[in-house]
């Protein structure tokens, strides 16, 4: 399967993004956990299915991601595993 652009920049953003150290906003926060990284793959690849290229990817300060799609929502990637959807209308 041929990815789109977008996918193969976010997902090596997110590859980065698990290599942060404990402190990475200066603030002592957590890194991004192995689970929220491999569960933001997972929802990377769901959007690579549906064309579906997110604004931007960030690490929390709780060790998880989040993944914004502008004005219309996001999905955060908890440390936990939990997965969180917020739509905006």
């Amino acid at each position: 399967m041929n990815k789109q652009g977008w996918y193969v920049s976010y997902s090596s953003h997110l590859d980065e993004l698990g290599k942060l150290a404990q402190g990475w906003d200066s603030y002592g926060s957590d890194p991004p956990s192995e689970t929220a990284i491999q569960n933001a793959h997972g929802i990377l690849n769901i959007l690579s299915l549906i064309s579906k290229p997110p604004s931007r990817i960030a690490p929390l300060a709780d060790g998880g991601v989040i993944i914004w799609f502008n004005e219309e929502g996001s999905v955060e990637c908890s440390n936990n595993g939990r997965i969180t959807i917020e739509a905006r209308s």
